[in-house]
């Protein structure tokens, strides 16, 4: 890209397409909302080369320079398997210590030292002094140890009694002070006799134990006064038509006046009130209750009395001048019901009677009226009544422009007609038929509800504009019938609900009786962040109302509980630490050189020897002889054969390691060392059995393996190893490997002469840790310049060229890489190379060429997959430290290459099983030839003997 800012990612991506992944560092010009957006419109993967800024610290310029060649070297420059490894390759560079620098990137930008030195402080915080009367070194540290042990003591059981301490103030009993409201004589009397009165409490104010509520006419807490109310009656002033009892003109001012003056008195009834409540009542002595409700009642009276004359004289002064008038339903009159015309809706709300034409001769009402509390979505009935009498009918027929009936018809051509039909006629279709407007006389009954808000004053008998109404099922039948109708409301608040009813043949008209307005509550639904406290509360529903406080046993178990784990977790703390620090001043290892009884075999031999031992008769099959080499390799025991220095300590067989030092010390460092390797157990790791101490040299005896090392197996050809072997072998070494650097330490000298082979042919790693043991404090690098010219080739290029550096589990990979080559020539890891060559900084061993010979048929001499363990071996001895695989990508491969693991011994089994079934077939064969022969035998004899024939009655003779 010409650039690296996320403008320039943008703009190449839309030229070239969408990449599978886009590789940058974590820096605000790449991290940012664009290119967010982009991968996520693209759908491809942003990944970060490291967690933090890296141009702060020039690492990322190292990283873009060698990325690309990590890969490539990693498969052959062969592209298709790069970004399954991408992902390795930047964990590997992040964490792994740089070759030049000698840090680790990540703990090079994050600068972790501060925290380390923090944990240090921490981890040897000691508040107790030495004695002066130490001498040795040893005893000082053991000392001081113990004294930060006893820090970390003190402080543990500190907390704890903090702990204890703050649970027993807040469990303990507490006095609480209780209030009573107007106590009695008799309750004072019975107070305890620590009760007392707090001198603040000699005069107290009115407020403190008097409450003086206001009540107002109902007038001036209705919405009358409300500025909703007045302007609906200020926009109801724009119709064309008022009646004669109409106020609607002059109803806004006296609202208004009358808002204004509940408002006034609202206001001066608070100050007086409040004014009243900060006066003090004083008192030398306790008041019996009769002298204190007398006294209370003068207080009162008087501030009663005390009103000032010109409130009264305002409030005669406004009764005087406000209109009288009856506040009714709709902005109407007081009816309990209303008609309109057809043609009635939101927009149309003017009545008959606005018209003119007062409603006569209809007579409805509520049976039984609706609830005045309801609950949402529950259901409930109501019953009504519609009476139409000789006058309506009259009236409908003769005083309406547009009557509602005709008179037409030969048999209806009257008021009683019509009246006589609709009080006997029921109908014969569905409410739901069109034709049901002819064939009843009340054809449409139902039950409206309306919620009442800004956009709809009152309820009327059609659709307000914003289509909220809920209505029963329609009803039809005749006048004079009491109808029953069910209703769901699902709003809740104030709803106001009219019985509707439809009436007319030529033409209609609509009658609402109005109720009184409900209130609907709100439907207890649990997870809708309302509680519902009639019907929910925290038990029932701790979603809405929240989680129910614990009560006092389940608070006293709780605690108890966490005060036994957190004493329990102390415990195991301190018994584990305890048992750490005993382990490492435990001197059960520390071995008196008497105890070990050294062997002096005189059949002491190398395994390469083995080369001279006659060659064995066994030729059938190249499995065959592995079998029989491996059965009597397996034979060889401790005093049979000896491969390096060795004795017995405590009935067990152990190999003895010495080495020389100018002075040694038993240090704490030294200890920690020997108690890590102590608690090692692992099948291919071998045990430390303990030491011996002198001033000038150590000798370190580690556990024995009898078949010698790994190094002399491969380089004895008498010894047949196929490659099930080779695998097995292979794996057993990087298990070892793993298990010592799960517990955070570096072998550092890893090669195939400290891989030693048990009884069961089991590859065990030897010669690890314990570097103070065994180097007297020298540099790694010198120890690698000072040992043999066959073990440099196993120590990788940045162990020999980089002084003081600290052990890394790549220079271990690197270690197995060589012997994993060793494995596959069988040879020498530096081949046919000479010293010169081996000596110079840098060198490589060549890595082995496996190809098949084609004389020899059987497949398992051969690699299953050559290509992917020469991959593999060149991967683990790459240069660069962070481009060697780990462990476990290690197992990965050789799982691929192998899928059938199996140990040596279950290979020999394997091996005997089939020697077997050959053996078995061979037998069966030879079985069967010599059937054949007897058979050709048998045959050809009794065609050369003449036989006597013999009857019958010559063989009674005989018997007789």
């Amino acid at each position: 890209m010409p650039n690296n800012t996320a403008e320039d990612a943008a703009e190449f991506i839309m030229i070239h397409g969408a990449p599978e992944r886009l590789i940058t560092d974590n820096g605000v010009h790449f991290n940012n909302t664009l290119l967010k957006t982009i991968t996520t419109t693209m759908y491809f993967t942003h990944v970060f080369s490291a967690s933090y800024h890296p141009q702060t610290n020039g690492q990322i310029e190292r990283f873009n320079a060698t990325f690309c060649t990590q890969l490539a070297k990693y498969y052959d420059e062969n592209k298709d398997d790069w970004d399954d490894y991408v992902q390795s390759v930047i964990y590997a560079y992040n964490t792994g210590i740089h070759a030049t620098t000698g840090f680790v990137p990540n703990k090079k930008s994050f600068v972790c030292y501060k925290m380390t030195s923090l944990k240090n402080y921490f981890v040897n915080l000691n508040i107790f002094q030495s004695s002066n009367d130490l001498t040795t070194d040893e005893e000082k540290e053991h000392v001081r140890r113990s004294n930060i042990i006893s820090t970390r003591i003190f402080f543990i059981v500190f907390f704890i009694v903090l702990f204890g301490l703050t649970i027993i103030m807040k469990t303990r009993n507490r006095n609480i002070l209780i209030t009573v409201e107007n106590p009695s004589e008799d309750q004072f009397k019975n107070l305890p006799s620590d009760g007392h009165c707090p001198c603040s409490h000699i005069s107290l104010s009115y407020g403190e134990f008097i409450s003086i509520q206001t009540r107002f006419h109902q007038i001036c807490s209705s919405d009358f006064v409300s500025d909703r109310w007045i302007k609906t009656i200020n926009f109801g002033l724009n119709t064309t038509y008022f009646s004669a009892y109409d106020f609607r003109t002059e109803g806004s001012a006296m609202f208004q006046s009358l808002e204004s003056f509940c408002r006034l008195s609202k206001g001066y009834a608070i100050q007086s009130i409040d004014s009243f409540n900060k006066d003090l009542f004083i008192s030398q002595e306790v008041l019996t209750e009769s002298v204190f409700q007398s006294q209370i009642n003068a207080i009162i009276q008087q501030f009663e009395l005390s009103s000032p004359i010109e409130f009264s004289t305002q409030v005669a002064f406004f009764m005087k001048s406000f209109l009288v008038t009856c506040l009714a339903w709709h902005n109407m009159d007081n009816s309990r019901f209303h008609c309109w015309p057809s043609n009635a809706s939101s927009t149309l709300t003017e009545t008959l009677a606005q018209h003119g034409y007062n409603c006569k001769g209809i007579d409805v009402n509520w049976i039984k009226p609706p609830p005045k509390q309801v609950t949402q979505d529950v259901p409930f009935n109501v019953t009504y009544s519609i009476d139409l009498s000789l006058e309506f009918f009259d009236w409908a027929i003769y005083q309406l422009p547009k009557p509602l009936y005709t008179l037409l018809n030969q048999t209806m051509n009257s008021s009683q007609a019509w009246h006589h039909w609709c009080t006997t006629h029921e109908p014969t279709v569905d409410p739901t038929d069109p034709r049901i407007e002819s064939d009843a006389c009340v054809w449409h009954i139902n039950i409206h509800a309306c919620a009442l808000g800004r956009t709809v004053p009152y309820c009327g008998p059609w659709i307000p504009p914003s289509g909220e109404i809920y209505h029963s099922f329609v009803l039809a039948g005749p006048s004079t019938r009491i109808y029953e109708s069910t209703i769901i409301i699902p709003v809740f608040g104030v709803v106001e609900i009219i019985a509707h009813f439809k009436i007319g043949i030529e033409d209609w008209i609509h009658i609402a009786l109005v109720s009184t307005n409900i209130q609907v509550s709100r439907k207890a639904i649990c997870g809708d962040d309302y509680c519902d406290l009639n019907y929910e509360n925290c038990s029932n529903c701790p979603i809405d109302c929240g989680k129910c406080p614990l009560k006092p046993i389940h608070i006293g178990l709780i605690t108890t509980g966490c005060a036994l784990f957190i004493s329990l977790f102390i415990g195991f703390f301190l018994y584990f630490k305890i048992q750490e620090q005993r382990l490492l001043w435990d001197p059960s290892w520390i071995i008196d050189v008497k105890e070990v009884q050294p062997l002096r075999s005189q059949q002491s031999i190398s395994l390469t020897s083995l080369n001279d031992l006659k060659k064995t008769s066994i030729g059938r099959q190249t499995s065959e002889t592995n079998l029989s080499v491996a059965t009597n390799f397996s034979n060889i025991s401790c005093t049979q054969q000896i491969f390096c220095p060795a004795g017995y300590l405590r009935h067990t067989c152990v190999a003895i390691r010495k080495y020389k030092h100018k002075h040694f010390q038993l240090t704490r460092r030294v200890r920690e060392q020997v108690r890590l390797v102590r608690t090692f157990n692992h099948n291919n790791v071998c045990k430390f059995m303990g030491a011996s101490l002198f001033p000038n040299e150590v000798i370190i005896y580690m556990e024995y393996m009898p078949k010698g090392s790994l190094r002399d197996v491969l380089q004895n050809d008498k010894i047949p190893i196929t490659w099930s072997f080779r695998f097995s072998f292979a794996i057993d070494i990087l298990n070892g490997l793993s298990y010592i650097h799960s517990r955070h330490l570096i072998h550092g000298r890893l090669n195939s002469s400290n891989c030693v082979v048990d009884q069961r042919l089991t590859i065990k790693i030897t010669d690890y840790g314990l570097d103070d043991l065994r180097f007297n404090h020298i540099s790694i690098n010198s120890y690698v310049q000072s040992v043999e010219i066959y073990k440099r080739v196993y120590y990788a290029p940045e162990l020999i060229s980089i002084n003081e550096l600290k052990l890394t589990p790549p220079i271990d990979i690197y270690s197995f890489g060589i012997i994993l080559n060793e494995i596959a020539t069988r040879s020498e890891p530096f081949g046919d190379d000479d010293i010169e060559s081996i000596m110079k900084i840098g060198y490589r061993p060549k890595i082995a060429q496996m190809t098949h010979d084609v004389n020899n048929h059987n497949e398992e001499d051969f690699c299953p997959l050559p290509s992917s363990y020469t991959r593999l071996v060149k991967r683990c001895i790459m240069e660069n430290p962070y481009d060697r695989p780990t462990c476990k990508d290690i197992e990965k491969s050789l799982k691929k290459m192998c899928p059938l693991q199996m140990s040596p011994i279950d290979l020999i089994f394997k091996k005997m099983s089939l020697y077997q079934t050959s053996l078995e077939q061979a037998v069966q064969l030879r079985t069967y030839e010599l059937e054949q022969e007897k058979h050709k035998s048998e045959n050809l004899l009794y065609s050369k003997s003449k036989k006597k024939k013999i009857t019958y009655y010559e063989i009674i003779l005989k018997f007789k």
